[in-house]
């Protein structure tokens, strides 16, 4: 088989004609209701590690499936919980961040030894 054989024919085997109507390509995990669970417990799960962006990246994955109402229920139960928890912790980083640069003066030793630099004035 000549070189030009060979790359004709990865090329064709590479750009499979992907059918709209079918739900459940295995490419794709989120068109798998079995990969869809794995993947949002996944990142579900992850979460958890004080990675909260990983809620977030699971609910955007599956934002699509989770609209359309396509998405099973167990993943749903993932993805809405990454939501909720994603929510959370993003109010409570926001929160600390502006009780601490509000009032880190008045806090003292404790104040500077929490901040990452410390500012020169003052």
């Amino acid at each position: 088989m000549g070189d030009q054989e060979r790359s004709e024919r990865s090329g064709a085997e590479g750009q499979r004609e992907r059918n709209p109507d079918n739900l459940f390509d295995r490419d794709d995990p989120r068109q798998s209701p079995e990969l869809a669970e794995d993947v949002a417990f996944k990142l579900f799960v992850a979460g958890w590690f004080f990675l909260p962006w990983l809620w977030l990246m699971n609910v955007v994955y599956f934002r699509e499936l989770l609209v359309g109402g396509r998405l099973p229920p167990k993943a749903k139960t993932y993805v809405l919980s990454s939501g909720f928890f994603f929510v959370v912790s993003a109010v409570a980083i926001v929160v600390w961040a502006i009780v601490y640069n509000v009032s880190y003066n008045s806090w003292g030793e404790v104040g500077e030894a929490l901040a990452v630099n410390i500012p020169k004035g003052r």
